[in-house]
């Protein structure tokens, strides 16, 4: 196996990205540009991807590099040919089954943390602010649409130390998301199997059946776009709001048996309820926000990038609705026993129910997100000879499969360490999730915008100046008082639970 080192990074050029940004901005860019012009055409070297007047100044690609890596904005070129491209519709089914994820069954127990009332504000609050900057992502993209990830985004604004801080900040997110999967077997495995057996053989088996799974899928990484695995996201998202919606229809039937006790504003520093669990049930409400991480993927991927507000708000607002549903009638019907992940809540049978109808997310989600690290970690070691990565010899499977597997350990290894599901979400929310839905889109609108000839004038920029820049203060403070708030409460519960626990995880 290659040697991982700095990357030449086949997707774009460090001096590609540093000529594009002496273009200005065009947020039409996207919309305008379904056809290159003839004579710039005519000048271009075979395989050469032409691009709007934004990246058509830049460097042309080898026909070998455009060949394996390059991406039109209006959909994946190969060989010349288009492949099947999304509508605007689609692609907000694909990022609503991004989005909804596990991240929806801590939710309750975040609300628990907070109370009623500033939880409904939390949800509907991060739901609206994460639209305008999902939009700022939108915007940046059409300014550069060579830029194909956050990384990729990373690179241009800080060369190749951003680069590889935010390649690195995405890999912890995905490995973290895949440990949430392994602590969400082993509940189930207890729900519905047994729980005298210990929970790390049952970590264990779901390890050994994800890392058959994943590496089974060779060919189909070779060939991986967002509406390829479209389907098992949407199933997967389908699974995980049928269990809630389980969940919640049992919590309401049987709290007619019993008094309910919950707090609509909860008093910190009372009943256990402290600072620290409210700012890391902040972090658990933002990373269940976080599907930014795919945008820049999904809109290469649009028949009409220009769509992409329209497939936003669909998102966003069916995302905002699942939520507070979710967060808030759990909280509302379990009362302060509310448990995590939020199917312990409901009724033995219930639950049963509940798990089994979620395994497509527990099983099918988890290997999505391992797919999106092992391909990418596999994109990183055959930089430099390419053209393994296309081959079906030893070398290849034996490279892809070390991937899977070290990815899945390490995976393995968090899950068991910190084998708490809300704390889990809420480290990965503080550390990755805020960047992603806050921080990285108010950098991308102030960088864009002072790259403009225009600058930062006029009252409109200045408002927006502000906006972004609070964003950005926003997310520094989220960040760290989110990372306070897991690291405290994880501290808290050490003492009853030790890492590698074999019985049941409250």
């Amino acid at each position: 196996m290659a040697a991982l080192g700095l990357p030449d990074f086949t997707y774009i050029m460090e001096k590609d990205l540093e000529r594009g940004n002496n273009c200005p901005g065009d947020e039409k860019a996207l919309s305008s540009s379904s056809r290159p012009s003839r004579s710039n055409s005519a000048k271009s070297e075979p395989g050469t991807l032409e691009t709007n007047p934004v990246s058509s100044r830049m460097p042309s690609l080898s026909s070998r590099k455009a060949s394996t890596t390059s991406m039109s904005r209006q959909g994946l070129i190969q060989n010349g040919e288009e492949r099947h491209k999304m509508s605007w519709w689609q692609a907000a089914t694909v990022m609503l089954a991004e989005t909804v994820s596990l991240g929806i069954l801590s939710l309750p127990s975040a609300v628990k943390s907070v109370g009623l009332v500033p939880g409904s504000i939390l949800i509907l609050g991060a739901g609206v602010v994460t639209t305008y900057t999902g939009y700022e992502v939108y915007r940046f993209k059409a300014r550069y649409p060579q830029i194909r990830s956050f990384a990729e985004a990373g690179q241009l604004i800080g060369g190749s130390v951003g680069r590889w801080v935010v390649e690195i900040m995405q890999m912890a997110m995905l490995v973290f998301m895949m440990a949430g999967h392994i602590i969400i077997f082993r509940s189930m495995a207890f729900k519905l199997f047994s729980d005298h057996i210990c929970g790390v053989w049952w970590t264990l088996l779901a390890l050994g059946a994800e890392d058959e799974l994943l590496v089974l899928d060779l060919l189909y990484v070779r060939g991986y776009t967002m509406r390829k695995h479209g389907l098992m996201s949407i199933i997967a998202c389908i699974s995980i709001i049928a269990a809630t919606f389980t969940a919640m229809g049992s919590v309401i039937q049987a709290s007619h048996h019993e008094s309910i006790e919950y707090d609509t504003v909860v008093q910190l520093g009372t009943d256990g309820y402290t600072f620290a669990a409210a700012c890391a049930a902040v972090s658990n409400i933002l990373v269940s926000f976080s599907g930014h991480i795919a945008y820049f993927n999904i809109i290469d991927e649009m028949r009409k990038p220009s769509d992409f507000p329209k497939a936003l708000l669909t998102t966003n607002f069916f995302t905002i609705a699942l939520y507070a549903l979710a967060g808030l009638i759990i909280y509302r019907y379990v009362g302060t026993s509310v448990l995590s992940p939020a199917l312990d809540s409901a009724t033995e049978t219930a639950a049963k129910i509940a798990y089994g109808l979620a395994i497509p997310t527990i099983v099918v989600a988890g290997v999505i997100a391992a797919l999106v690290a092992a391909k990418r970690a596999y994109d990183i070691t055959w930089q430099r000879r390419p053209e393994v990565k296309d081959e079906n010899t030893a070398r290849a499977w034996t490279s892809w499969i070390a991937i899977v597997v070290t990815l899945w350990t390490v995976a393995w290894i968090v899950g068991n360490v910190i084998p708490w599901f809300s704390s889990l979400l809420a480290v990965i929310g503080a550390a990755v999730g805020t960047w992603i839905c806050l921080g990285f889109p108010a950098i991308f609108w102030l960088y864009g915008s002072w790259r403009e000839k225009d600058g930062w004038e006029g009252w409109r920029k200045k408002v927006l100046v502000w906006v972004n820049v609070t964003l950005f203060l926003l997310c520094l403070v989220a960040s760290a008082l989110g990372l306070y708030g897991s690291v405290v409460d994880i501290a808290s519960q050490s003492g009853s639970t030790r890492p590698f626990p074999c019985s049941s995880v409250d």
